[in-house]
């Protein structure tokens, strides 16, 4: 073996080791950011129980405003972020409220009952994130200013308005079916989840977001 040959090989390892601690690193950052936003879901939830909000209305508020503040900052991909708090709080829940669901239901059954609430409540916040970022583009003026000109903060309530009044609607519609409630009860639901969803979102949103920019 030459000399210029162990250099080579001198220089290859502690480069390979580098890459490979960095990539354990960043695993590790990656596993705690999902251990900690699932356990702030968790915590916002509990919140909205001792608050006094019904079963599924502690599904939207006041988490829905960490739904949409991770879309805000981490766009498409911070989806799967995004679905974990509700899909992993709504899944042991179940699991704990009722051993025999996986006995007694079918897959599907068991798709629509830990699945179902976690897409609904993402359907309105990850369109409100997405358009409120496309905006936020075509608007050098308003980018400029900051997050709180006048036309940023138009363009948030009007998108969390839309979003909370979607995502309630698609959440509403969802309980109704899984309980075999009458359609017509529908309408008040709505109107509770909507109120809760948007009060959570434009008070607590700016916060989170703050939060992760720090």
């Amino acid at each position: 073996m030459t000399a210029g040959n162990f250099k080579g090989i001198a220089q290859w390892v502690p480069g390979r080791s580098g890459r490979m601690v960095q990539e354990e690193k960043s695993l590790l950052v990656d596993v705690v950011v999902w251990v900690a936003v699932v356990a702030l879901w968790s915590l916002l939830w509990r919140v909205a129980g001792v608050a006094g909000a019904g079963p599924y209305t502690s599904l939207w508020y006041p988490p829905a405003a960490l739904t949409l503040s991770l879309l805000i900052a981490g766009g498409w991909r911070a989806l799967p972020l995004a679905l974990a708090g509700p899909l992993v709080n709504i899944s042991v829940q179940g699991l704990l409220g009722s051993a025999y669901v996986a006995q007694t239901h079918s897959l599907l059954d068991m798709v629509w009952e830990y699945g179902g609430p976690p897409v609904a409540h993402l359907i309105g916040y990850a369109l409100a994130a997405y358009g409120i970022q496309r905006t936020s583009v075509a608007d050098p003026d308003g980018r400029a200013r900051g997050e709180l000109s006048p036309a940023t903060a138009i363009r948030f309530v009007g998108f969390s308005l839309a979003a909370s009044a979607l995502s309630a609607a698609a959440g509403a519609a969802l309980s109704v079916r899984r309980t075999g409630n009458p359609w017509d009860t529908w309408g008040s639901l709505f109107l509770h989840w909507w109120g809760g969803d948007f009060i959570g979102v434009v008070t607590l949103t700016p916060v989170l977001l703050l939060a992760f920019s720090m």
